[in-house]
């Protein structure tokens, strides 16, 4: 799986990007870039936070992954079209949405052209895009009261 590079979410942020339920949740194998570096929260195999997990979260920026971009455009209500043309070795991307039209764009690889299609929805919508909210539940547990 690919993510954009730093210089590419600066970009996307610059154009109106937003995705709140991941920029403002700690989430497992998320990718940071911090201190010129780049970090995966939880490693790969591990599913508890790290105190160095929270620090890279709090101030590091978070690279979103090709999956992710497409559940932007999802939540975003953007019907999607992915093409790879082999000749080209290039991905093809189109996402279409009543009220905005069609929005097309290319990459080598899938994050850097859905990147280039958001890149172009954030532009003509001027940051409206923002994808709706999962439902989210915290479990809580109480181990004071009996049963």
């Amino acid at each position: 799986m690919t993510y954009i590079t730093l210089d590419t979410k600066k970009r996307l942020e610059a154009a109106g990007f937003s995705f709140p339920d991941y920029e403002e949740f700690l989430n497992l194998g998320m990718v940071y870039s911090y201190q010129e570096d780049e970090y995966v929260i939880g490693g790969f195999c591990n599913s508890e936070y790290s105190q160095k997990d929270e620090e890279v979260y709090q101030h590091g920026d978070w690279l979103p992954d090709s999956n992710q971009l497409l559940q932007w455009l999802q939540q975003c209500g953007f019907d999607i079209s992915v093409r790879w043309n082999a000749q080209e070795c290039s991905f093809y991307i189109s996402a279409t949405k009543q009220e905005y039209g069609e929005f097309e764009a290319r990459g080598i690889d899938l994050a850097d052209g859905l990147a280039s299609v958001i890149y172009k929805i954030c532009k003509a919508t001027q940051g409206k895009c923002v994808p709706k909210r999962m439902f989210r539940l915290e479990i809580q547990n109480d181990d004071t009261c009996d049963l």
